[in-house]
């Protein structure tokens, strides 16, 4: 897909869409609804279409590890908790929790286009809970939070899934040092499913997914032991989990679409991401 010009929000968009794909294999709640609108729409914004770069390839991985972070952000929330999901791109999560206090942050461009794909799938209430910022901008992202009103919140949960792919370090701590700031006497604590595995992960499509953003990865972290390491520098307990814990092989829809055995389907679900609960220490 090519944007003919059109700037880095823009691309950050076109992963987005590319990243959106593979879910329509699976059973994931209104993920068939959003990739088809978002295809739609792309055009108006546009975007042209090379179908080569829709590939399937990482269906399993990343429905293991959207229902392994949701079920486990289920765990921690109730009615004094709000969500900010980060980079949320055209993650669908935010319908499977609309009891429940949410804010989507990401670039403006792709909150936009977000808010129409909203619009057109009856979710507009949703729309509502979008927030437009460059997220590696600390004074950006600390004038989008200023003005929430915190007082109902017993707990924030921070949510990032395959954010800190696109991250410096320095990105990373400064958003750290914004949440303490903006969150001072509110328990916090951040869930993410960029927590590495002890091998990093290197797969085809995430080559498709960078060529086509036009942005490369930065993967700033080499490997577990050094995850850990950065988060308890700044502040955080980490408390690591797989995403087969929460969520079993044969529970994945698109293992069973694609007859991917049981065994094959751990070793991906293994092999790809772990999730880790930072709380502050």
């Amino acid at each position: 897909m090519r944007t003919n010009g059109i700037d880095s929000q823009h691309n950050t968009m076109r992963t987005a869409v590319l990243t959106a794909y593979p879910r329509i294999f699976t059973d994931i709640e209104r993920a068939a609804d959003v990739f088809f609108a978002a295809a739609r729409r792309a055009v108006s914004y546009g975007f042209t279409f090379e179908p080569s770069l829709f590939v399937p390839n990482m269906a399993i991985e990343l429905e293991a590890r959207h229902k392994s972070l949701s079920r486990r952000l289920a765990a921690l929330v109730d009615a004094s908790t709000l969500v900010v999901e980060l980079g949320a791109g055209l993650s669908t999560r935010r319908t499977e929790f609309p009891a429940v206090a949410y804010r989507e942050l990401d670039f403006p461009t792709m909150v936009r286009f977000k808010a129409d794909i909203y619009t057109d799938i009856g979710c507009e209430t949703a729309a509502q809970d979008l927030v437009g910022v460059d997220l590696s901008a600390p004074g950006a992202l600390a004038s989008a939070i200023a003005d929430w009103d915190l007082s109902p919140y017993r707990r924030i949960v921070v949510l990032s899934e395959g954010l800190f792919w696109y991250l410096k370090r320095k990105d990373i701590a400064d958003m750290i040092r914004c949440f303490e700031n903006a969150f001072a006497g509110t328990e916090w604590m951040w869930l993410t499913a960029d927590c590495p595995v002890e091998e990093r992960v290197d797969t085809e499509y995430r080559s498709v997914i960078a060529d086509s953003s036009g942005r490369s990865p930065v993967e700033p972290f080499a490997d577990y032991t050094d995850f850990a390491a950065f988060l308890h520098e700044h502040g955080f307990t980490v408390q690591r989990s797989r995403m087969t814990e929460t969520v079993s092989p044969r529970e994945l829809y698109a293992a069973t679409f694609f007859s991917v055995d049981e065994a094959e389907t751990r070793e991906r679900m293994e092999s790809y991401t772990d999730i880790a609960l930072l709380t502050r220490a």
